[in-house]
């Protein structure tokens, strides 16, 4: 394609979040297709396959009717293709699986000697893009868009020692991850009251990429505070140590109280609920609490990721508040809106959002006007007049409350992870 890509990244390596994910939706792949297209009761059209297109239905419908329908067919209708794109860059696919009572399109990325399948995933593709050369910048931040008659014209950047760097790029790729960990801006763009909250991930997404989007004019998709919950999740220990005994843990009373629901349980049917007043806990899992030791956890509302943003058009292509494309400048993965409602779509499209990172990311790079972007992007350190910009007006405050306001300060930032 005669492009070649500069990666600004705050961390010191590859991956981000994503190295947390463990496989991603894959539609009509080859693993998926044919006899092996499921079936789904749950589908918008449940006598039919499970196909791209009743997917998509299901996955609208259940996000009711928010998201854009082109840009979901361009997401959906890529899937296969990014599948075979995936595996010839060394990725590969451990087994194709359903969560609960879902449809069987969940990809799980093998995960060779690592931890993580997400680990090995970005292990295997940080190798892939050093052997194509891709230059890399990390422990680098991106601070603020260069706009040039409406259009980018590329990126200011920071290291860690402070030095500034301008790299001069027709096309700037958003994909910094949202911005889980910035609890201040979640709260002020979403309408989550939940007081104890608990990202899971890297701690990377501070909505840098988002904000600097809306520094250079960027409109923001509805949905904007859109969290991917995923359930209770350990914020701390309460106790110090642990300890014999239930009343030492200050739970006697509780304990008590859970151990004659189990012994109400006694002989009812597995399905019964009845003896657990509380919660509704099937007889089947009441089991009787013996004496200690005990370890009590405080636990919170935990989420992956967020996932409204900045608004984009069906090429992923960065929309302004007229509706007109931003030249130059396309945001992916958890940076990019429009794709849902007001949960995550895990019942009919597990690991959507793994998904959506990747193919995000070659949207971006594929659509027209990219194949034409001949230049070559070139690194130099930045003029004393970009630098006095920097440090004169400084980064944008952590006020969610003047982001909403559309402060035109730059913003402290960080640029792509690559493919979204």
């Amino acid at each position: 394609m005669g492009l070649k890509p500069v990666v600004i990244e705050r961390l010191s390596g590859y991956g981000g979040s994503f190295i947390g994910t463990e496989g991603m939706t894959g539609l009509e792949i080859k693993y998926t297709s044919g006899e092996n297209c499921p079936m789904f009761a749950g589908a918008y059209n449940p006598n039919q396959p499970y196909g791209v297109k009743n997917a998509m239905n299901t996955c609208l419908n259940f996000h009711h009717w928010i998201p854009q329908h082109k840009l979901y067919e361009n997401f959906f209708g890529q899937m296969n293709e990014t599948i075979d794109w995936l595996e010839g860059h060394g990725i590969k696919f451990a087994d194709v699986i359903a969560i609960g009572a879902g449809p069987k399109i969940w990809h799980v990325y093998d995960k060779g000697d690592n931890a993580s399948p997400g680990g090995y995933f970005m292990q295997c593709f940080g190798k892939e893009a050093e052997n194509l050369g891709v230059e890399a910048y990390f422990d680098t931040y991106g601070r603020k868009l260069i706009m040039e008659d409406g259009k980018v014209a590329g990126v200011l950047a920071e290291d860690e020692k402070g030095n500034v760097l301008k790299v001069e790029a027709p096309v700037v790729v958003i994909a910094t991850g949202g911005y889980s960990n910035n609890s201040e801006f979640l709260y002020g763009v979403s309408e989550t009251k939940n007081v104890n909250i608990q990202a899971l991930g890297m701690d990377c997404r501070d909505g840098d990429g988002i904000k600097m989007a809306k520094d250079a004019g960027a409109d923001m998709a509805e949905g904007l505070g859109t969290v991917m919950w995923c359930g209770p999740v350990t914020l701390g220990a309460i106790t110090a140590t642990w300890t014999t005994d239930a009343y030492s843990a200050g739970v006697q009373a509780t304990v008590d109280q859970y151990n004659q629901a189990c012994a109400a349980a006694a002989g009812l049917d597995g399905e019964d609920t009845s003896a657990d007043e509380e919660f509704g806990k099937r007889a089947k899992y009441m089991h009787a609490v013996d004496a200690g030791p005990y370890w009590l956890c405080e636990v919170g509302d935990g989420y992956y990721t967020t996932c409204g943003g900045i608004k984009v058009n069906e090429k992923t292509q960065v929309l302004d508040e007229n509706g007109e494309v931003i030249p130059g400048l396309y945001a992916g993965g958890s940076d990019a809106g429009g794709l849902y409602g007001d949960s995550y779509d895990v019942k009919f499209a597990p690991g959507s959002q793994a998904a959506w990172a990747v193919n995000s990311g070659r949207l971006d790079q594929r659509r027209e006007g990219v194949f034409r972007l001949k230049r070559e992007k070139q690194m130099s350190d930045c003029s004393d007049r970009d630098s006095d910009t920097l440090s004169k007006e400084g980064p944008q405050a952590n006020d969610p409350r003047a982001f909403l306001l559309q402060s035109r300060k730059p913003s402290s930032t960080c640029l792509p992870r690559g493919a979204g």
